[in-house]
Order: structure tokens, then sequence, then C-alpha cells
């Protein structure tokens, strides 16, 4: 009962690595609001390119 008990708690503690960007964070690649510009997907954007048509 120890372990199960254990390996509950050790995965509780775990954090989503996703960074949250603040929705009126401005992009410098294309100015547009909740964004940054390496995941922009605008001419100049770190994903640039990848985005929908």
């Amino acid at each position: 009962m120890g372990a199960s008990l254990q390996a509950k708690h050790s995965k509780g503690g775990q954090k989503n690595n996703k960074s949250k960007v603040n929705p009126n964070t401005e992009c410098y690649s294309c100015h547009k609001k909740g964004h940054v510009a390496s995941k922009c997907w605008a001419k100049g954007g770190g994903k640039e390119g990848q985005g929908p048509n």
C-alpha cells in the first residue's frame, strides 16, 4: 500500500509545461494580440508557413 500511495503523490506534483501568454500580449511580428512572435504564423514569425490556409 505504501508504494501505490507514494506513486499517487508523485504524479500529483507535475505541472503543465505549456507557457501561457497574456491575451493582451502583442506579437512583434504581426502586431496582433494573444501570441508572441515565436508562435506567429505570419511572415517573419517563428511558425511561418505552418498555420492554416
